[in-house]
């Protein structure tokens, strides 16, 4: 069983996939529904963020904040090579990153994740440790090492 968190309206479009095959869509959360956001992430299988670059526009994800918040939850994680989510993620090792024009290939990487419960599980490990060695404490830490010489 899953959870669809949806914005801009896709839940129209979405539901009629979604619901028949025993899916909840939630509306977008608020900063007051931030324990439920994390719950859901926590609840699901797999978070994907397949955004696109859409050419012309300069329309791109900036660096995928919800990855790094799934992952923190212990989701593995599904990604497209938009904007900045390349460095949001470690391929392979805490989820997969695709190209953004390929659903095809979304779909069948999506497939194989959520068939092998093994793999899942150690991504999401993988992912918790590596979303955690971003929080701001230690980015900062890793910065203030660099300004005063002293590699971490």
């Amino acid at each position: 069983r899953g959870v669809f968190a949806l914005d801009k309206g896709l839940d129209a479009a979405i539901a009629p996939i979604a619901h028949p095959a025993g899916y909840a869509a939630q509306p977008r959360l608020d900063a007051h529904g931030l324990t439920i956001a994390y719950a859901l992430y926590a609840a699901g299988d797999v978070f994907v963020l397949a955004s696109r670059t859409i050419a012309g526009e300069g329309d791109v994800e900036g660096f995928g904040l919800v990855l790094l918040e799934a992952q923190a939850c212990g989701t593995p994680v599904v990604a497209t090579r938009s904007g900045g989510m390349p460095d949001a993620l470690r391929h392979g090792v805490t989820g997969e990153l695709l190209p953004d024009d390929h659903p095809e290939t979304i779909a069948n990487v999506l497939g194989r994740l959520l068939s092998d419960s093994e793999r899942r599980h150690a991504m999401g490990l993988a992912a918790r440790h590596h979303a955690l060695a971003q929080a701001w404490s230690e980015v900062a830490g890793r910065v203030q090492a660099l300004l005063e010489g002293n590699e971490r």
